[in-house]
């Protein structure tokens, strides 16, 4: 069915609530030419108001409704009184022909009241179910079959389904990975599946020679030019698995090489690039492997690779999107293995889920390799509400489709 309905509705009127889909939903299926929302005398129904305007005002740039701007009015009632919510119901029905009453918001005696109302009048209603994803005839009065709840839903932008969770997508920036850096972390993800330990112990070799003894960067640009023109020393490239990989990181241009074992780091003399580059070519190859697969897979869309603010410091990581089944806001950590305890490590995953998606966003985490840490990790997991997919096999049931 179409998310835009061909006959509009006169007018919707509409209970002002903390759930912001069950009012913004009716009006998309409705497509109201006037919303009247009712308002009680509270700061949690200002701040509801305020939020539900927030996602409103986006919806007159979602697809399919580019420049929808209908007129909505606040009429105030001094409490949620059932008594209050049906006589202020009765009176808008009367004063507007052709409303239809949306009870789905608000407290319960508030929607018992909008419902009583629209049936003393015999004026049609509707109920947004958001538990079982449908719409629900008040029958109050005949009225025509909404636009399919579920074809609504699914026509979200990330930046509509954040809001509604009271998240500015445009807080966010992301990147979008060439293809050279995709192929670099499938061929990553290949050559430590067949060498774990030699490439661990490459990482780990490879992080020291940039950073030193002290483990951090210097902070001048000739320091950083003097590190640069440097090599990569015997200790990172002298394995043959360490050599195809370098070899696969030149190819991506992370690297430039000048022979067979000659590999220097080809970024610029800043620091957030050098760091930037070493995370992903000892790190971040998981999570280009994991979003290759992810941009081929039907259940997942509007994908952000390493979403970040402009206030965040070190390398960005992560993958955030939609998953379409629910329509989910889905934040995926990838890593080669566990770098702090399981428990640590899942409590600042959901941290960023949240940050990014608001409460409803799910977190994954993905780990190749779990060093003996399975049953701790999983059981952190259940208990944090996180899911997670541990090694090659479990990846490739759950990303590859």
């Amino acid at each position: 069915m179409s998310a835009q309905p061909a006959n509009t509705t006169p007018c919707l009127i509409q209970l002002n609530g903390d759930n912001v889909v069950a009012n913004l939903l009716p009006i998309m299926a409705l497509k109201p030419e006037r919303i009247l929302q009712i308002v009680t005398k509270s700061q949690r129904a200002e701040r509801a108001v305020s939020r539900f305007k927030e996602v409103f005002s986006l919806l007159a740039g979602e697809k399919g409704y580019q420049g929808y701007k209908p007129r909505i009015h606040d009429h105030n009632v001094s409490s949620g009184d059932m008594g209050e919510i049906r006589d202020t119901v009765a009176r808008l029905l009367l004063e507007n022909p052709g409303a239809v009453v949306n009870f789905s918001s608000g407290s319960r005696l508030m929607s018992l009241g909008a419902y009583q109302a629209a049936l003393a009048l015999g004026r049609p209603s509707i109920f947004c179910d958001v538990d079982d994803e449908r719409f629900v005839s008040g029958r109050t009065a005949p009225m025509a079959s909404p636009a399919d709840y579920k074809g609504l839903v699914a026509g979200f932008s990330i930046g509509l389904l954040m809001a509604v969770q009271g998240r500015r997508f445009e807080d966010w920036k992301a990147e979008t990975p060439s293809e050279a850096l995709q192929n670099f972390g499938l061929k990553a993800y290949e050559l430590r599946n067949q060498q774990w330990g030699p490439l661990e112990n490459f990482s780990k070799a490879f992080r020291a020679a940039v950073y030193g003894p002290t483990d951090r960067l210097p902070d001048s640009h000739e320091e950083l030019s003097t590190l640069l023109a440097k090599p990569l020393p015997s200790s990172v490239t002298s394995s043959e698995p360490a050599r195809q990989y370098l070899s696969a990181a030149t190819s991506a241009g992370l690297l430039k090489s000048q022979g067979p074992e000659t590999f220097k780091l080809a970024v610029s003399a800043n620091k957030r690039e050098i760091a930037d580059a070493v995370h992903v070519i000892t790190q971040g190859w998981l999570e280009l492997a994991v979003l290759d697969r992810l941009l081929r897979h039907p259940g997942y869309q509007q994908l952000m690779w390493r979403p970040q603010t402009s206030g965040d410091s070190g390398p960005a990581s992560g993958i955030f999107g939609i998953e379409t089944q629910g329509m989910k806001l889905r934040y995926i950590e990838c890593v080669g293995a566990l770098s702090k305890s399981p428990q640590d490590h899942l409590e600042t995953l959901t941290q960023k889920a949240r940050q990014l998606g608001g409460a409803a966003a799910e977190a994954t985490l993905v780990v190749l390799k779990t060093q003996n840490q399975d049953s701790s990790l999983r059981h952190a997991a259940k208990r944090l509400g996180v899911e997670i997919v541990i090694g090659a096999e479990e990846i490739v049931k759950r990303f590859v489709k």
